[in-house]
């Protein structure tokens, strides 16, 4: 990855990496809502396949949500604690990593490659509000409390009998956001070539990719040394 990104920038040319759940319509447009994390769940869970079975699930698989972690958070975690299991390859087959950030804020990731039902799912909880993002179907949920909770919590709670029916509405505003089915890869791609006739930076740098290879690659020597 060092030496990719020393070539481009001694040749002049525009590298981009190919974290395509970046271009995943639900994650552009939470994106902007996405404001000081406390903590983030994320699961990728697929059926065996051959392919990139040269490598653990970490560098198969979870490498995209170590992207996506970077891209939320702009910080680089000061404790990791993983876990996983070597099922059908020498390698790990299903990992689970918890990774602590210098501003409080916790991720939980599972990633396996062994599983019945593939699943792709990220939870990103702030103060106030929840994200929740379905990065199979593109759609987005985000939950937030409503302006007016307050008084109506405290109304609910002068009631003598606390009979009265709850209305989440009352409480809690939610919106849906649905995808634009516009293909990730086609987006991926159309980012690149717009960044060839620019020569602007691509919206996936190898700066990007390397952080996350760093990252597979600590997980991997934590699960190695047994230590965290």
């Amino acid at each position: 990855a060092e030496k990719l990104i020393a070539a481009a920038h001694t040749g002049g040319r525009i590298l981009q990496v190919g974290h395509v759940e970046r271009f995943n319509s639900a994650v552009e447009a939470m994106m902007g809502h996405i404001e000081s994390p406390q903590f983030i769940e994320i699961h990728r869970l697929a059926p065996f396949n051959t392919r990139g079975t040269d490598v653990s699930v970490i560098g198969d698989l979870m490498i995209h949500d170590l992207d996506l972690l970077a891209h939320f958070l702009r910080e680089r975690p000061i404790e990791i604690r993983a876990k996983g299991a070597s099922i059908l390859t020498d390698a790990p087959d299903i990992v689970n990593v918890r990774i602590a950030f210098p501003g409080g804020c916790v991720a939980n990731i599972t990633a396996s490659r062994v599983s019945e039902t593939p699943m792709r799912k990220v939870r990103v909880f702030s103060r106030n509000s929840y994200i929740s993002i379905d990065l199979l179907r593109g759609v987005a949920t985000r939950y937030r409390k409503a302006p007016d909770a307050d008084a109506n919590l405290a109304r609910l709670r002068e009631k003598a009998d606390g009979h009265d029916q709850l209305n989440l509405s009352d409480f809690v505003s939610v919106e849906t956001v649905q995808p634009d089915h516009i293909e990730p890869l086609s987006k991926e791609l159309d980012a690149f070539r717009r960044s060839v006739v620019t020569r602007e930076a691509p919206p996936v740098t190898g700066e990007d990719g390397l952080r996350a290879v760093q990252l597979a690659t600590e997980i991997l020597a934590c699960m190695e040394e047994g230590v965290s």
